[in-house]
């Protein structure tokens, strides 16, 4: 007997907070799975808070993250203003100077976060800081230094642990999905890969519910991998436009070609044909060719 198809998300779901679904973060965050999201995210800008805690040191970590970030998700503008605070403070002790470090600082950790969805750059830079912990560094001290950081990673690892254990949520979807006679194993293992990508893009200024935003990232997913190979040769864009325009709607941005690659399997050439501008005169029209020179 084939399991009950679940519902498949609205558009009014998936639509962004706004004028038509007004961002209530208090009534969003009061879901069980999404306060751990929330928390989640609220610890990945504490972990990246504490990393540009140390003036010091900031220079060598701003332009280290400015080579490893995406270039479409790098928070150029925040990490510039963070720079120049830090420029001030140094050449000044005052509560002003300080204070306005401070606003940069939260300011560039709340946006180095989204562009750092996988914490591969984030953990690249706190081990190598953590390696160097018997360098001495001004006030305050590099172990102190340390110290937080490896406090900070540890909460983070620990509740992202905790959100990605959503058994429940992955079973309803696998057997949703799967196709009869197909094993449930590998759906399993697909669709926990999902959830990580969602764990990691999740963003609950947005106002969407984790549940829904994991949902739609779990069942792309799994129709990926249970979709038949493409045959060879050109195909139709309308999937890969339609996919763009969901996710730009559920994560505010438009998607990178890595994430339109991990949804849709498509070739390189066939994703970066789907994100370039669609124009409805690619060609020019008879009138507007030049006529045969005598």
């Amino acid at each position: 007997m084939t399991p009950a198809r679940s519902p498949a998300l609205s558009p009014r779901a998936l639509a962004p907070a706004g004028r038509d679904r007004p961002l209530d973060a208090l009534a969003v965050s009061r879901h069980p799975s999404t306060g751990a999201a929330v928390r989640c995210f609220e610890l990945r800008a504490d972990l990246w808070r504490a990393l540009l805690g140390q003036p010091a040191a900031l220079a060598s970590i701003a332009e280290r993250a400015h080579r490893a970030l995406h270039p479409e998700l790098r928070p150029d503008g925040p990490l510039r203003r963070l720079e120049a605070a830090a420029q001030v403070l140094g050449c000044s002790d005052d509560l002003g100077p300080r204070l306005a470090y401070e606003a940069a600082r939260r300011a560039a950790s709340d946006a180095l976060g989204p562009a750092d969805p996988d914490r591969c750059v984030v953990r690249r830079l706190v081990g190598d800081i953590l390696a160097r912990r018997s360098v001495p560094l001004a006030e305050p001290t590099l172990g102190r230094w340390c110290d937080i950081l490896e406090r900070r990673q540890a909460a983070l690892d620990a509740a992202l642990n905790l959100l990605r254990a959503r058994d429940e949520q992955i079973g309803r979807l696998v057997r949703a999905l799967r196709p009869p006679g197909r094993g449930c194993a590998e759906l399993v293992v697909v669709a926990s890969q999902g959830l990580q990508w969602a764990v990691g893009r999740y963003d609950p200024r947005r106002g969407v519910r984790f549940d829904r935003f994991a949902e739609w990232w779990i069942r792309r997913m799994i129709r990926r991998h249970l979709a038949p190979p493409p045959a060879p040769g050109p195909r139709p864009r309308a999937e890969l436009r339609s996919t763009c325009a969901q996710f730009t709607t559920l994560h505010g941005r438009a998607p990178t070609e890595e994430e339109l690659l991990a949804l849709t399997g498509e070739p390189l050439e066939q994703v970066r044909l789907a994100r370039a501008p669609f124009s409805h005169h690619r060609y020019p029209r008879e009138r507007e060719i030049d006529p045969a020179p005598p």
